[in-house]
């Protein structure tokens, strides 16, 4: 009884459960994904028509929504930083 490379033996249940793991975690990818690439266009149209644009007396357009992104990242990384710095220290 010799078994070469081309036998195929079943998978555990841990290799089961790890390819359910694989498969949740691709279809939240994917649905994450095809949201976010939506950003550059349908996001704009939702914004100009079911959002109130007004801050005061100042009409902020429907294109300007789409630097909250930008914006966010780069007043937030440094902020970050130094929290994953100050945590790190914290690990045993």
């Amino acid at each position: 009884n010799n078994k070469n490379a081309t036998t195929k033996q079943p998978l555990t249940k841990e290799e089961v459960n790890r390819l359910k793991v694989i498969l949740v975690m691709s279809l939240f990818t994917i649905v994450f994904w095809a949201g976010f690439e939506q950003a550059g266009g349908l996001m704009n149209i939702y914004t100009q028509q079911y959002t109130d644009p007004m801050i005061g007396g100042f009409e902020v357009p429907a294109a300007w929504f789409q630097s909250l992104n930008p914006f966010f990242i780069i007043t937030l990384a440094p902020v970050l930083a130094v929290l994953w710095v100050k945590l790190g220290k914290r690990e045993p």
